[in-house]
Formats: structure tokens, C-alpha cells, sequence
């Protein structure tokens, strides 16, 4: 049995098979975000090759690529599989541990999985060319 916690490109928690543990709601009266706006970009070859296999990389669409980049974040290529079988050991040994080696071992995995699988901070200034 998957033990471990895992994060999906979606934002939301998933226990072993993938049964949400937690997932971000919309009010009730607040209606659904659209996207109105299409903008057409001209690329080489090279470009539109390089972000069509980085988002594949990272397990998104080309438009949830592009909207990360904007919004300042670099999203990492997915970790291969190893990586989640190896959390999932990681947690089967911190079943075994007293409290306190377990919050230890939790804090240390909660890093290694952030560390891995998070987007990290694009440090550019202030963005100000792109309206921020």
C-alpha cells in the first residue's frame, strides 16, 4: 500500500491511489474562471520544439507552461518513478520510528519532495515589462 502523500500538477493531495486527500474549492457563488484572451506567438522551430518537450517534461499543457512562466514560477520536469518509490519507503520506515524520529523523517521528506517537485521562483526584479 502507497503510504506516501504525493503532489499532482493539480494542486491537489493524493494518498496511494490517488484518492484526493485535499483540493482547493470554489465558492459556491463565485463563478468559474475563464480565459478569453488567445495570443498567437511566432516561433522557430527550436522554440516551439523546446516548449512543447519542457511542459510534456513537467506534465502540463503548453498554456499551463506559458502561464507559470508569466506569473514567475519554473515549473521541474516531473521525478521519475524511483523517486515516489523511494518516498513510499521512506514512509513505511517512519511507521516504524518513535514520535519524535518520526517528525524528524517527516520534515526531511516534506523537503526532499518539495525540493524536487515544486516550481521554483523566477528572480528577474520586479517584472515590471510585464505589468507587475
Amino acid at each position: 500500500m502507497d503510504l506516501a502523500p504525493q503532489i499532482r500538477r493539480s494542486g491537489s493531495f493524493t494518498q496511494g491511489n490517488s484518492v484526493p486527500l485535499a483540493t482547493p474549492s470554489r465558492k459556491e457563488n463565485q463563478p468559474m474562471r475563464t480565459r478569453e484572451h488567445l495570443i498567437k506567438v511566432h516561433l522557430t522551430e527550436e522554440e516551439a520544439t523546446n516548449i512543447k518537450s519542457y511542459a510534456v517534461a513537467c506534465g502540463l499543457t503548453q498554456s499551463a507552461l506559458m502561464r507559470m512562466l508569466i506569473r514567475g514560477h519554473r515549473p521541474r520536469p516531473l521525478p521519475p518513478t524511483w523517486f515516489w518509490a523511494m518516498l513510499n519507503d521512506l514512509y513505511m520506515i517512519h511507521g516504524t520510528l518513535q514520535h519524535i524520529e518520526q517528525q524528524k523523517l517527516a520534515a526531511l521528506i516534506l523537503q526532499l519532495q518539495t525540493a524536487v517537485t515544486l516550481p521554483e521562483r523566477i528572480q528577474h526584479g520586479s517584472h515590471k515589462d510585464m505589468g507587475g
